[in-house]
């Protein structure tokens, strides 16, 4: 798997000032560039290549895309025991509701994306800490199963 072309990641840090950063702000810097990277490449891309294009620890970058594999914004691809391919998660298509929504004290955001997989439902949990929203959990849901999905929340509903 290679990866579409040489990156230009804009990234306004350099190592050094990374390393100099406060541990949050650090981990917002590689999340965003990390999604950076895989919009960059829909065709996927390894830790390897991004450890080759970024310098950063290889253990540092798989914490980050399971992260962004846990919240949705990315998905993996495992071809055999030593083989895992990130990609992004479907590019918008259309942000159902552009601001986050408040239900029962928590901020949730919807968005229909396409991918490889069709049209998506992406939901993602947002946790509000100080006047700062971050990603704290996320679900994707084909349009082919969102009737199914809201038939089961209504069943529970009742039964709760």
């Amino acid at each position: 798997m290679s990866m579409t072309s040489k990156l230009n990641l804009d990234n306004p840090f350099e190592k050094e000032e990374i390393e100099k950063i406060n541990p949050e702000s650090r981990r917002d810097h590689y999340r965003m560039l990390l999604r950076k990277i895989l919009d960059q490449n829909p065709k996927g891309v390894s830790i390897p290549q991004i450890v080759e294009l970024t310098g950063l620890d290889k253990k540092t970058v798989r914490a980050h895309l399971e992260f962004l594999v846990a919240v949705r914004d990315a998905y993996k691809w495992e071809y055999g025991p030593r083989s895992i391919v990130y990609f992004p998660n479907g590019r918008l298509a259309h942000p159902i509701i552009d601001a986050p929504v408040e239900i029962a004290g928590r901020f949730y955001t919807f968005r229909v994306m396409e991918g490889d997989f069709g049209m998506l439902i992406h939901i993602q949990e947002k946790l509000c800490e100080g006047n700062v929203l971050t990603t704290a959990g996320g679900i994707v849901i084909h349009k082919d199963g969102l009737s199914k999905f809201i038939e089961e929340l209504s069943r529970i509903r009742e039964e709760i």
